[in-house]
Parts: C-alpha cells; structure tokens; sequence
C-alpha cells in the first residue's frame, strides 16, 4: 500500500459526532439552565478563608492560598505534657484478687485478736505476784469471744473457696481457733460442747499434732466422772506420743497413774509411778509412790520410794545477791529486784513443794510398820 505524502497519517482522528461534541456546552444557554433545575453541579460556597483543613495528623487554619498548599504532615511534635500512649494499669481481676488477698490479711489479724483477747479475759494472775494487776475473770466474755473468733473463720474460709483460693487457707489459725474455743468450753463447764470440738481437732488428718490433744479430753471426762474414758483417752495418748518426748510421755503416765488411784487400782499405779521415778523423777510422783505403798501396807515399797525421792534432785534456789556494803544503795535496789523478780519466786515456790511433798512422804513412811505387806489391790 503506497500512501500519499501529501496526505496526513492521522487525519480524521480529532473529528467527533455532532451529537458527542461537548466543546460548546458552556455556551449552551439552554444547556445551563437545565442544570440549574435539576440541581447537578451546584457549588457549595467556600469556607477556606475562615476554616480549618486538616492534612494528615496537622491542622493549617488560613485563608483559601494558604489551604491550598500542600502541607507536610508533622506527627513528631506533641503538645506539652500529652502522650498517646497507653499506661500501665493493672487489670481489673488483678485488682480484685488484690484486695480479696487483703481482706483476708484483715479477717485474719481480727481473728487472732479475738482469740487474744479471750486468753486474756480467761487468764488467772499470778497469786504469789503482787506487783500484777488485778483483774476479773470473765469467763463468759471469754468464751464470747471465741466463739465469734470461730463464727468468723468459717467465713473466711467460704470466702477463700468462693474466690478460689481454698488451697491458701491457714491451718495453724484453725487450729489456735478451735483449741481455744474448746478449751473456753471446758473452763465455763460445757463438757459436750469441748468434747465436741476437740473431736473436730483429732479426727481431721491435716492436723498430725491433735492427737495430743486426747489428754485435755482425757481431763475432761475424768472431771466428769467418767473414768474408763478417761483411762481410755490417757493411754491412747500415751501410745502416740513419740519417745523423744519424754516430758510429756511422764505427764501423761502421772496422769495414769493417779486416775487409777481414784479407780481403786493401787497396784497398777505403783507400776506407773514407778516407771517415772526411773525415767525421769520428781518430788511429786514420789509422794505417790510412797501413799500407793501405805496404802498396799507395804513397808518395804514406802522405804524405797522414801530414798528414791532423795535421790532426785532439788530445784536450784535462787539465792539473795551477797551485799558488801549495806549502806550502798545500788547493791541494795539489785538485791531487791532480783528477789522479787518472777524466776526468784518460781524458784523458791519449787523449792517449797518439794520440802513439803518430803516431809509427807517421810511422816506416812514412819507410820507403815516394817516388815507389812498387805494384799494385792486392784
């Protein structure tokens, strides 16, 4: 195909329809005043000159020239004393576990002063001190306060299960709660009621250490008159006490010992005083001794519980401080106060006892004649 120079390669391209031509338009009157009826295209007026417009995070007030110059957005510069970011708040179950925790540090401290103060109401003082203060015993205000020290641990406890934390209950505050308020019912003669509670306390396996507990059950039914049970609860007591505790071991034998001499059986009470004097002697348990054997009329068991309490040794007396001078005042204040103090007058209380518990067991040994030997009892 040969094409004409002459001719142009793009001619007829910019030819539109007559119909298609909108070049006109503006100059169209009947054109216009169709748009203007129908709305299209109308102008909002302007408020560039006394607006705001806003590009990217930074506000340009102005007039309309400066508006219309593009702005660069400027998000490095923060007001004084704002930030936008988000601060560390604890949660909100944080919050809540926090003060459940320290309502149960609360509870806990108000139990444990209950629990103080019906020690306290229900403390005897000292006879033999006269410098303490003298105090009404309210047993009834006591047990009063133990109760309400137990009514609130349970509710401590079903707070601690409802919040989950059952698993972080104090145990040993159980315990203070519950000995003392058994013990409160034992002093205000509730003998069924400090039974009872005492029975929470040593049928509950998480408490390996009640069991020594038996012993003040133990009192109880023997106050009661009930002596098998009592006999019963001493030496299941005596069976679970382990050996290194051999103070208690002899407490709870001298127990024994003494409820079968209210049930008639002297001879098995020998036994159990004797195995004292053997283990671990006292001025006490050989006055026993020494009456067991009077009363078995055997003057030769009397003697020789006589020498065994010789041979126990006396409780050490506490001495006045030797003053040289008597006119020093000093050394006269020390002596004083150390005679007064209260280890002084445990001390010379002790020494006291054992004096007295010798003289009695000498006067009933010299009224046993030598060589009896009465029946067998019990």
């Amino acid at each position: 195909m040969v094409v004409d120079e002459d001719d142009e390669l793009y001619a007829g391209f910019n030819e539109v329809a007559p119909a298609l031509d909108t070049r006109n338009l503006r100059e169209d009157q009947d054109f216009q005043d169709a748009l203007r009826t129908a709305g299209i295209g109308r102008k909002l007026p302007s408020r560039m000159g006394t607006g705001m417009t806003r590009m990217g995070t930074v506000s340009v007030r102005g007039n309309s020239s400066r508006a219309a110059t593009a702005a660069r957005p400027v998000t490095a510069v923060r007001a004084a004393g704002y930030t936008s970011t988000l601060r560390d708040l604890p949660a909100r179950d944080d919050v809540k576990e926090d003060s459940i925790e320290e309502r149960v540090k609360q509870m806990e401290a108000r139990i444990m002063t209950l629990v103080e103060e019906s020690c306290m109401l229900s403390a005897r003082s000292d006879p033999d001190d006269d410098n303490a203060p003298k105090k009404e015993v309210d047993l009834g205000q006591a047990l009063a306060k133990a109760q309400e020290a137990s009514a609130m641990e349970r509710q401590l406890i079903r707070m601690q299960e409802q919040a989950n934390l059952g698993d972080t209950h104090n145990l040993d505050l159980t315990f203070a709660v519950l000995c003392n308020l058994a013990g409160q019912y034992a002093v205000n003669e509730m003998y069924t009621e400090a039974l009872n509670t005492y029975q929470l306390l040593t049928r509950n396996k998480l408490f390996p250490h009640a069991n020594r507990l038996k012993v003040n059950m133990g009192n109880i039914y023997f106050k009661m008159g009930e002596h098998p049970k009592a006999l019963k609860l001493y030496r299941m007591a005596l069976d679970q006490t382990p050996t290194a505790e051999k103070d208690l071991r002899m407490k709870v034998m001298h127990n024994i010992g003494l409820l079968l001499v209210r049930m008639g059986k002297f001879r098995d009470a020998v036994t159990n005083f004797q195995h004292i004097m053997h283990e671990q002697g006292d001025f006490q348990t050989g006055l026993h001794l020494v009456l067991c054997s009077v009363a078995l009329n055997d003057a030769e068991g009397a003697k020789a519980a006589f020498h065994a309490m010789l041979d126990v040794e006396p409780p050490t007396f506490h001495q006045d401080i030797t003053i040289d001078d008597e006119n020093d005042a000093y050394e006269c204040v020390v002596r004083d106060v150390v005679r007064g103090d209260r280890l002084s007058r445990w001390s010379r209380r002790g020494a006291a006892h054992a004096e007295r518990c010798l003289a009695l067991a000498a006067a009933a040994a010299a009224m046993q004649r030598p060589g009896s030997r009465g029946p067998d009892s019990g």
